[in-house]
């Protein structure tokens, strides 16, 4: 078996194995601060993201944009479950950044060991007061 079918089936592997394991984070928000949890919104954003172990996930993000994380904290997130049903649960954010290539992505990280990439793009640049 050639490197690249090896891959192909590793990815595979991996994105079955979320499908089972974490179907229940598909739709995700992201937590609000802790002052506006008690706030009432008009509505509410739900949004996909893709999420694999803690590691490969570390690793995609490391190798690929070249990012080290930035910045960490914990929060709250809102999901939809594998019955349709919304939960909350904690999870540790981590902002990673590449600066010098003005890169980024957003992760959170949930007690089983998954992490989801909230999001990801360019123009990244420090907030200066």
């Amino acid at each position: 078996m050639g490197s690249s079918t090896g891959c192909l089936l590793a990815t595979r592997r991996r994105k079955l194995v979320l499908m089972k394991k974490f179907i229940a984070s598909i739709f995700l928000t992201a937590a609000a601060p802790a002052a506006a949890q008690q706030a009432t919104y008009e509505s509410s954003m739900w949004i996909s993201a893709p999420c694999d172990k803690t590691n490969l996930v570390a690793n995609d993000i490391t190798s690929g944009i070249g990012a080290a994380p930035l910045l960490t904290a914990n929060g709250i997130v809102d999901f939809i479950d594998q019955d349709g049903q919304q939960q909350s649960t904690r999870g540790f954010y981590t902002l990673w950044a590449n600066q010098e290539q003005a890169l980024y992505a957003a992760t959170i990280t949930f007690p089983d060991g998954v992490t989801c990439v909230l999001s990801s793009g360019t123009d990244f640049e420090p907030f200066v007061k």
